[in-house]
């Protein structure tokens, strides 16, 4: 296939990258023998300059023909996350952890150090009690950045400093969000011991690099995610 150059949404350029285009089916939960049939209709309509949001609103329709209408709405999974209330969303990671072994509680007042904390999610497993940060975008392409891993790391330093016994425990913190993470959020949160959860990267202890968002919400049941966005335009 001749390179084509596609336009990103912030109007940057790079080649059509096909391998992007298979993974983004696979961790829908496309199966495997659909894939080849997809991308043959999808790569023959590219041309010089198409942009990104083009090429997924002709995936999204090519799923709906050749596969369902169900798994087409949740291939839509990052745009409609963007569009549902922050609490809606709050409750969803405490599903989704759920689903992964943790014991969740949802929206429980912590005390600091200094202050206490609204915390929208404790959640144990094993030897871990997590402080558990989800922030909500309504801008499924913005990166989650430096700013966000920095106040989740500054608010479990406060909170295990207390001299409250409940604060003492919690082992550490994660910050989930509905998008992908900058490089700078993701080396700070490494080098903080501060776990993170966002679209197409996780470093959950013991889940390291294997599971996404994305991955986590086929998890929970395609079903259930395009009730949850049955409203999605």
């Amino acid at each position: 296939m001749a390179k084509i150059w596609v336009t990103k949404h912030n109007g940057s350029q790079q080649v059509y990258d096909q391998s992007k285009v298979i993974n983004a089916l696979k961790n829908s939960g496309i199966q495997d023998d659909r894939i080849p049939v997809i991308l043959f209709e999808i790569e023959k309509t590219l041309y010089p300059g198409i942009a990104t949001n083009e090429i997924y609103k002709k995936l999204h329709q090519e799923i709906a023909q050749k596969v369902s209408q169900t798994d087409a709405q949740f291939f839509r999974a990052r745009e409609g996350l963007a569009k549902v209330g922050s609490f809606v969303f709050e409750k969803l990671i405490s599903e989704i952890l759920t689903t992964q072994g943790y014991n969740c509680t949802w929206n429980v007042m912590v005390p600091g150090f200094c202050i206490e904390h609204q915390t929208d999610v404790v959640a144990t497993k094993g030897d871990q009690k997590l402080f558990v940060e989800v922030k909500h975008h309504r801008n499924e392409h913005r990166d989650t950045g430096l700013g966000d891993a920095v106040e989740t790391w500054g608010r479990i330093m406060d909170i295990r400093e207390s001299a409250n016994p409940e604060s003492k425990s919690f082992t550490g913190a994660v910050l989930v969000v509905n998008t992908k993470f900058s490089q700078h959020a993701i080396k700070f949160a490494a080098c903080r011991r501060v776990q993170l959860l966002g679209w197409r990267y996780c470093s959950l202890i013991g889940q390291e690099n294997d599971l996404g968002l994305e991955k986590m919400l086929a998890d929970l049941g395609k079903e259930k995610v395009v009730e949850m966005m049955k409203n999605i335009v």
